[in-house]
C-alpha cells in the first residue's frame, strides 16, 4: 500500500492540469472543442489556375457546298490531312480559371485554341463553295479554331448529398477521404442520370423547335 499511494498521488496530479486545460482559467466552464482545420478539396476551393499541355491527334473531314447550285450539287468531301497538308498531331495547351463566387456558385473561364497550316497540291478538282480549284494546284490551307467558354454554375445535386454525408462519428462514422469518395460517387451518379433524362431530352426538344 505505501508503495501505490504515491503512484497514484502522481497520476492524479498529472490530470489535474489536463482537466484544467479543458475548462476556462477565469470562470471554469468548459471550454469548446477546438476547430479542425478543413481539409482542401476541389470541390470547395474557392480559385484555381489550371494548365494542361496535351499533343492531339486530329482528324478533319469537310465539305463546303456551292450556293445556289442545282439540287444533287455539292462541294468535295475533303480531309484535311490527306487532301490539304494540315498537321495530324499539334502541341496544345489550354488554360482555365475558377472563382467561387458563393457556397454553391462558381464561375469559371476556359479557353482553347487550335490553329493549323499546311500546303498540297491537289490531285483532283476540288470544289469548294463557289470557287473549283483544278487538279495540280498547289494549294495553302489554314484551318483556325478558338474558343472561349465562361460558365456560371449553381449547385443543385451536391449540397444536400454533403450535408447528408458528414465524417466522423456524428456521421457516417468513417473518416474524410472515405465519405468524400462515396460524396463523389452518389454526385457523379445523379449527374449522369439527370444528362441522359433531363438534360439530354430538354436538348432534342429545343432542336426540333429551332428547325420547325
Amino acid at each position: 500500500m505505501r508503495i501505490w499511494l504515491p503512484v497514484v498521488a502522481v497520476l492524479l496530479a498529472m490530470r489535474a492540469p489536463l482537466a484544467l486545460a479543458d475548462r476556462d482559467p477565469n470562470s471554469g466552464a468548459p471550454l469548446p472543442p477546438p476547430k479542425h482545420a478543413s481539409t482542401p478539396s476541389p470541390i470547395t476551393d474557392h480559385f484555381y489556375i489550371r494548365a494542361t499541355y496535351y499533343p492531339p491527334q486530329l482528324r478533319t473531314s469537310l465539305r463546303v457546298d456551292p450556293k445556289g447550285a442545282p439540287a444533287g450539287v455539292t462541294g468535295t468531301p475533303l480531309s484535311g490531312e490527306n487532301s490539304l497538308g494540315l498537321p495530324q498531331r499539334i502541341h496544345q495547351g489550354r488554360v482555365d480559371f475558377m472563382f467561387r463566387m458563393r457556397e454553391r456558385s462558381k464561375v469559371r473561364l476556359d479557353y482553347f485554341e487550335a490553329n493549323r497550316s499546311g500546303s498540297r497540291t491537289i490531285g483532283n478538282d476540288v470544289i469548294f463553295g463557289n470557287t473549283t480549284f483544278a487538279a495540280g494546284s498547289l494549294t495553302q490551307n489554314t484551318l483556325n479554331f478558338q474558343m472561349g467558354d465562361l460558365t456560371y454554375t449553381l449547385y443543385l445535386v451536391h449540397w444536400p448529398v454533403y450535408l447528408a454525408l458528414q465524417p466522423g462519428p456524428t456521421g457516417t462514422h468513417w473518416s474524410y477521404w472515405p465519405t468524400e469518395l462515396v460524396r463523389l460517387a452518389i454526385i457523379f451518379a445523379i449527374a449522369i442520370g439527370s444528362w441522359f433524362l433531363i438534360e439530354k431530352p430538354l436538348l432534342r426538344w429545343r432542336q426540333r423547335s429551332a428547325a420547325r
